[in-house]
């Protein structure tokens, strides 16, 4: 026999033959980021409702109200005990915590509509019960996934590094303070809270301290999560998982 030619072909496999971890782990990943874009997005409202009055902390810079605005006789236990009376906030970027709740809500949203995608037709291979191409689903879902990962990321670097220079600035009061006043106070991060709640009205028997850590536990699991199902997709793509090689060769008989 004479060989012709030879040549490798990519033929869909039968889906009974793709493991169910393809599908159940990315459902998984979906699942986990749509519910943290609900506890997200409840979390972040009463952050930014009930805390700076529907105001963006993002960003925000803090000064000191000098003497002459104030206009009268300064009392330092007053500003001890009420200092959030004489602070000024510049918020510069309400547009930025739009798009994180945006983002959260966003989360919520895609993740319950790819679960459900995914749990129709995400194992892959050829299956003639349902869906005889399910592995068509892949390309979209990484552009997705990879789009929306780059969302996740900047919403969450505005939630971390935002509101660090908000908190900065704010903790720089204490200095401004002595200098303006002469009068010595001390900051916590509770206290920040629980100033910015007085400034707005709003008393609350819950501790409200400990908004902004869930928060941000909560948005870190978002970015992982689509980071998460991003390369579980890649490696589903380098790998060939739907599909399997078919080596050709093609021989001549020669008739004796």
């Amino acid at each position: 026999m004479h060989l012709i030619e030879k040549y490798e072909i990519l033929i869909e496999r039968d889906a009974s033959q793709i493991s169910r971890l393809w599908k159940y782990g990315q459902m998984l990943l979906y699942l986990l980021s749509s519910m943290s874009g609900y506890i997200c997005s409840f979390l972040f409202y009463t952050l930014q409702e009930y805390i700076f009055g529907g105001k963006c902390p993002f960003w925000a810079t803090c000064s000191v109200i000098s003497r002459e605005q104030i206009g009268s006789v300064v009392d330092e236990d007053r500003i001890v005990s009420e200092w959030w009376e004489y602070v000024h906030t510049d918020y510069r970027y309400a547009v930025l915590c739009d798009v994180y709740l945006g983002t959260c809500l966003s989360s919520c949203t895609f993740g319950i509509i790819w679960f459900i995608l995914f749990m129709l037709c995400g194992k892959g291979g050829h299956n003639a019960s349902l869906y005889e191409r399910p592995w068509r689903i892949v390309l979209p879902a990484v552009v997705f996934n990879f789009l929306f990962t780059g969302a996740s990321i900047y919403s969450h670097y505005n939630l971390g590094q935002g509101y660090k220079a908000f908190n900065k600035s704010i903790m720089g009061i204490p200095f401004e303070m002595y200098n303006v006043y002469n009068v010595v106070l001390t900051l916590s991060d509770c206290d920040v809270v629980e100033g910015y709640m007085h400034i707005n009205n709003f008393y609350t028997h819950h501790d409200m301290c400990h908004v902004l850590p869930y928060l941000q536990t909560f948005s870190g699991l978002i970015v992982c999560c689509w980071i998460g199902g991003l390369m579980i997709l890649l490696f589903r793509i380098l790998v060939v998982n739907d599909f399997r090689i078919l080596k050709v060769k093609i021989y001549e008989i020669k008739e004796d």
